[in-house]
């Protein structure tokens, strides 16, 4: 996409980094592969968060939106009222990721989804 970003520099681009559920983090977790995962984020979002002419959204430390499971469908996709809880987001300039504060989101995720008890999610009663 920077390429497309070089180019048009009159053009605002905006990313939205949506919140993935603890099942998904459970996943990165059990794979062994949590420490990448992050690593590729921040890779990314702290290049792309450079541009003057982007906007990054960070949705994916909303804790009470990914700890609940009845706010998805599977691991990734979240029911539609987030849909209009993002939006209201970016129309109100909130959960904005820049590079002050990439790095600390990023590691607070990484540390939330590594210590995450995701047992507790499987219980049953």
């Amino acid at each position: 996409i920077t390429p497309y970003i070089e180019a048009h520099p009159e053009t605002r681009f905006y990313i939205i980094v949506p919140p993935y559920s603890m099942l998904y983090w459970e996943q990165e977790v059990l794979s062994g592969t949590l420490e990448d995962t992050i690593a590729i984020y921040y890779y990314a979002l702290s290049r792309l968060a450079e541009y003057d002419n982007v906007q990054i959204y960070y949705f994916q430390n909303e804790t009470d939106i990914i700890t609940n499971l009845d706010n998805y469908r599977d691991s990734c996709h979240h029911t539609p009222e987030f849909n209009r809880y993002m939006f209201d987001c970016v129309i109100n300039n909130q959960n904005l990721l820049t590079t002050d504060n990439c790095e600390t989101l990023l590691t607070d995720m990484y540390y939330f989804a590594k210590e995450y008890p995701y047992e507790t999610l499987w219980k049953t009663e």
